[in-house]
């Protein structure tokens, strides 16, 4: 069971959830192709070095996509990322202050973005590479604005 389904308030539904964009990948996947040019030009050890820390960097990227969560609720903004050490954000909608969304070139293009969260009492926070990020903001003021005029959007 996800953190999100784990920690909904009674009456709570999830409105639109996401992840992390699958962009993590690439960093990694460029230093391992790297890695297997060298092999080619017998720069083995270098090569063998540069894939293997590829590999591990795949890994540790696939385990930060699998435990981060991002949900817009009918009442909150939820965002939690890691595995071991976790990171969790919870803010009420009527308190969030403003909601940026930072997007690259290849973050319009792809659908990504860094997503600037301020709230009140919370501070300011800040998710990069989410999936779907204009759709979180999108979500985070349609039901900001449903609450503010007391009504829930229906099953």
């Amino acid at each position: 069971m996800s953190y999100v389904t784990e920690n909904l308030m009674p009456g709570e539904r999830v409105v639109f959830q996401t992840k992390l964009h699958p962009i993590i990948f690439a960093e990694p996947g460029v230093f391992f192709a790297v890695g297997l040019v060298l092999l080619t030009r017998d720069w083995i050890v270098t090569g063998l070095i540069m894939t293997g820390l590829a590999l591990w960097w795949a890994l540790s990227s696939w385990i930060q996509r699998s435990t981060s969560e991002f949900a817009v609720t009918d009442k909150r903004l939820i965002a939690k990322a890691g595995l071991i050490s976790r990171r969790t954000v919870e803010m009420h909608l009527t308190k969030i202050e403003s909601l940026a969304i930072d997007q690259p070139i290849l973050g319009r293009i792809l659908g990504f973005g860094t997503v600037k969260c301020r709230g009140m009492g919370a501070g300011d926070q800040e998710f990069s590479r989410v999936a779907k990020a204009m759709l979180v903001r999108r979500h985070v003021y349609e039901q900001a604005e449903l609450l503010a005029q007391g009504e829930r959007v229906p099953r």
